[in-house]
């Protein structure tokens, strides 16, 4: 699945933000936490608005950004590090920009006039706690993707084949929404149900219709994350996620006009390409 840039620029941009705004920080809230100190390893969540659109939320507690604090303070060369050092454990604030500040052409501020940077510190470690936190993090990690990387393929490629057959052949029970998009709900989730601007950890199998795979993540280390409902990724699994609760399984049958399109992509999809998608909705963010 290919996904573009748009969340990398919102979530880096804020350093251009903070570089650009001379006020401080509106701070919302005082944390009870200890100060943060010069060294101090800082794990934050970060909400971006557009107005009052959520553009990005980065909140989840396994991979929330982090940055470190400078041993010297005079190494603080931009606001936004000034600003998280300033704070404590448990402070929130926000950074309010407009978007005339910033060059022209960037797709994810059209239509926009304000941009809002939500923090909150979460987490506040020093070096020898931040290295302890890595390697078990790493240990973790390295066993996910032993089990994920053994992952039997074959019973989904059979699955996926089946119900493409039904299917083509009309005798598959779908729904189908206005944009033309047809899935089959395989097992129902009972989790939340992803909402715009939210980030979606999601597996799938993907395939033309006759078949032909040609995107999988079954297999790999980790699973795929995107933000919904953001045009990062093609408009069919925008609309799709934004359907299917956590814990779904499903399969999606999605026409070119909400797919690739003309243009198909390197890699297998050929222009004007219907595409056929295996999904499992393991989390939202």
């Amino acid at each position: 699945m290919k996904i573009n840039f748009k969340s990398i620029i919102l979530f880096f941009i804020v350093l251009i933000s903070f570089s650009a705004c001379k006020n401080d920080a509106n701070v919302l809230e005082k944390g009870s936490g200890p100060a943060i100190k010069p060294g101090d390893w800082v794990f934050f969540t970060l909400t971006i608005l557009g107005d009052t659109d959520t553009l990005q939320v980065n909140n989840n507690e396994s991979m929330l950004p982090t940055v470190q604090i400078p041993l010297d303070p005079k190494d603080l060369k931009d606001n936004v590090m000034k600003s998280i050092a300033a704070r404590s454990l448990g402070d929130s604030f926000v950074v309010t920009v407009p978007v005339d500040s910033f060059p022209p052409g960037n797709p994810a501020l059209e239509g926009k006039k304000m941009i809002h940077y939500h923090f909150r510190i979460k987490n506040v470690m020093d070096s020898v706690a931040y290295k302890a936190f890595v390697d078990k993090k790493m240990m973790e990690m390295q066993a996910i993707s032993s089990k994920r990387t053994s992952f039997d393929i074959k019973p989904i490629e059979e699955l996926v084949s089946k119900l493409t057959a039904e299917f083509t052949s009309n005798s598959l029970k779908v729904i189908t929404t206005n944009s033309g998009l047809k899935y089959h709900v395989i097992e129902n989730g009972t989790g939340k149900v992803p909402k715009s601007g939210q980030t979606v950890v999601a597996d799938y199998y993907g395939a033309l219709m006759d078949g032909k795979v040609f995107d999988k993540s079954f297999g790999r280390p980790t699973p795929f994350q995107f933000a919904v409902g953001q045009g990062n990724v093609i408009e069919g699994w925008d609309e799709a996620f934004q359907l299917l609760p956590v814990g779904t399984k499903a399969i999606l049958f999605l026409p070119s006009k909400i797919a690739y399109k003309e243009a198909g992509s390197p890699g297998g999809i050929p222009p004007n390409a219907d595409l056929v998608f295996y999904v499992e909705v393991n989390e939202v963010q």
